[in-house]
């Protein structure tokens, strides 16, 4: 019964609206009729859609059916009335914007004639435009230039030496450019002596001295000629004082000419070097040199330039993480300078013999990135130049093995600064530790007397104020019980209320720091869950790091590869040449290859420190899935792949 209805009904609205859209388009003019549009058609659609609504709307109501439409022939009329109106201000609308598309298409092709003729024009000025890329060229060398001998100004600790026969530690220092007019040193708070300082090489203090390693295996003699022009020029460009060996390795090591400061020898051992086909045993070797440097008792300033394409064939002895431990120690760390040959077949382990370098601070070269291979030789020359030492005296309390930080303070014509780094202490022999012990255990024995001295004059002090307290006249003995509690309770009312106060007031306090405490550690476990909900924690192919503020910008790092942050371009693979609390050279970061995939960062800025999470790290430190890390007044965040 309801689907006749509603059929009924239907038909009802389009005669209804079929007989109001006739009568309109009978009162119009013919040409008018003929060219009925698609807005007329739009107008007749939305009144049949009224009239269908009203009519509805009227039977559900429990109107009669004559007057439902009459609902639906008012909802019509009205509906095709202002579609008629509405539809009609849209097609001038539609016919309007295609006029404005054809006028801005003509006008684009006006516009790609006009670019067209302009290219033409500047085919004609690409000659003179050379001439100012030149100009540019030498721009970006000016700047490079000035980046490196900012980067000099960084004042950091090269190398140290310490000396259990003379109780003290001496420190090789690079980037002191000014004239220091006054240092002091300071080890927790209590000043050391500075025994002397100065120039590396001037005067009576200590002499460079350069070990220079060769590997004189046959896939390096493509770079034989290129590897003397550069030994000959770190040679007549010496130091005063400088002493230098030549070494060549392969299995085993040949010393052609031990430390001397004879410069015509040391040529003619470059002039006589030859090649051989046979293995390479670089780690074995370089940390036997490193050890045999330390360990020989001269103060010398040590450092080692290795010439090599980074092939290592050995199989067994030293692993490269023992390597680089010892490279990067308090008491080994030397500045390694590494020049790398390419060779095909090893290319990628140029990339560990770089690290050395880095390990150490020291600068590295690719000796196929250089035209004139004699700007290696300056390079090296620029970095070691101006070496400062200064050798404290250590008191024997000091003298235990441990780590000490000392804090040099260093006055210039026109500011002063102040730096810390931490070196072990040399031991002092049994007898001075005996000594030392004693001397400590009579200090405490005395200082436990004089407290008991103090304690017993403080017990008879109290006992003699009791003992005024309580002497009162007779008269006052026989005040009543109810006016000595009143007394006493008034002259002590005040301090009972302001003990009363200061522990409601503690109270209080404390109640609300376990408060915000009790928040922000749920506070902290809800962010660590979010994290190991949202983060993964294993390393398919590599890492990203991702600049805060900047999320499409990242820096990835595959596996088993070690990439160096800081501010030079030169010398870092991730650079940001615009944060200046940033240093040089400030951070490296690598992932372990292995069954165990590990993110590893260290530490290599010796001021400003780096932070993970808000904590400031050591040396290695293992990152986890969105560590956040801290350089400068960059922050970083770690994501796995």
């Amino acid at each position: 019964m309801k689907n006749r209805s509603v059929c009924k009904s239907k038909k009802i609205v389009l005669f209804i609206t079929g007989a109001l859209l006739g009568a309109f388009i009978c009162s119009a003019d013919p040409i008018t009729t003929l060219a009925a549009t698609t807005a007329d058609e739009k107008a007749y659609e939305l009144a049949q859609k009224a009239a269908n609504e009203a009519y509805q709307n009227a039977i559900a109501s429990g109107m009669s059916e004559a007057e439902a439409m009459s609902k639906a022939q008012e909802a019509s009329e009205s509906a095709l009335s202002y579609g008629l109106s509405f539809f009609a201000n849209t097609a001038e609308d539609d016919a309007a914007k295609k006029a404005e598309e054809l006028a801005r298409e003509q006008a684009s092709q006006e516009a790609a004639k006009a670019t067209e003729e302009a290219l033409q024009k500047q085919l004609s000025a690409i000659n003179a435009q050379t001439a100012e890329l030149g100009r540019i060229s030498d721009m970006v060398e000016s700047f490079g230039k000035e980046e490196e001998e900012e980067e000099g100004a960084e004042i950091k600790v090269a190398e140290t030496k310490t000396s259990p026969e003379n109780p003290c530690i001496t420190w090789y220092v690079k980037g002191i450019e000014q004239r220091v007019k006054q240092s002091e040193a300071f080890i927790d708070g209590n000043e050391i002596e500075i025994e002397q300082s100065g120039i590396v090489g001037d005067g009576d203090g200590p002499a460079p001295k350069t070990l220079l390693l060769v590997d004189n295996s046959s896939s390096m003699s493509g770079y034989k000629d290129k590897i003397k022009t550069i030994l000959t020029r770190l040679v007549w460009n010496h130091q005063p004082q400088e002493r230098f060996s030549l070494v060549v390795f392969g299995e085993d090591t040949t010393v052609l000419i031990d430390f001397t400061d004879n410069y015509d020898d040391v040529r003619a051992a470059i002039e006589n070097m030859t090649y051989y086909d046979r293995g390479t045993y670089l780690r074995n070797i370089l940390y036997d040199e490193i050890k045999a440097m330390n360990d020989d008792g001269e103060g010398d300033f040590n450092r080692i330039v290795i010439f090599s394409d980074g092939t290592d064939e050995s199989r067994l002895g030293i692993t490269y993480e023992e390597l680089t431990d010892l490279v990067k120690s308090d008491m080994y760390k030397c500045p390694i300078y590494t020049i790398g040959c390419h060779y095909e077949p090893t290319a990628g382990d140029l990339d560990k013999l770089f690290a050395l370098s880095r390990r150490s601070s020291s600068p590295y070269f690719a000796i196929d990135d250089y035209k004139n291979v004699e700007q290696i030789a300056d390079g090296i020359r620029e970095d070691d130049r101006n070496i400062r030492f200064f050798k404290f005296s250590l008191p024997e309390e000091l003298m235990d093995g441990g780590q000490k930080t000392i804090d040099l303070h260093l006055v210039f014509e026109e500011e002063d600064i102040m730096f810390a780094h931490s070196t072990q202490a040399p031991v002092a022999s049994a007898e001075v530790l005996r000594k030392v012990a004693e001397e400590k255990k009579k200090a405490g024995e005395s200082e436990l007397a004089s407290e008991e001295d103090t304690e017993k004059e403080t017990d008879d002090k109290i006992k003699d104020d009791e003992d005024d307290d309580i002497f009162v006249e007779e008269d006052e003995i026989e005040m009543k019980a109810e006016d000595v509690a009143f007394y006493y309770f008034f002259h002590n009312a005040l301090w009972i209320s302001l003990i009363f106060i200061v522990l409601y007031i503690a109270y209080v306090s404390y109640k609300g720091k376990q408060r915000k405490k009790i928040s922000r550690i749920e506070e902290e476990e809800r962010s660590e869950e979010a994290v190991q909900i949202d983060l993964g924690s294993d390393i398919r192919s590599e890492i990203y790091l991702f600049e805060v503020g900047r999320p499409d910008v990242k820096y990835p790092v595959k596996i088993g590869e070690e990439k160096v942050i800081g501010r030079s371009r030169a010398r870092c693979d991730f650079s940001f040449p615009m944060d200046r609390a940033m240093s040089s050279r400030h951070a490296c970061i690598r992932v372990t290859s292995g069954g165990d995939n590990r993110v590893i960062l260290e530490n290599l800025d010796t001021q400003g420190g780096t932070r993970v999470d808000g904590q400031v790290i050591g040396d290695d430190t293992v990152l986890r899935n969105g560590a956040k890390i801290k350089l400068g007044s960059t922050m970083l965040e770690v994501r796995y792949d």
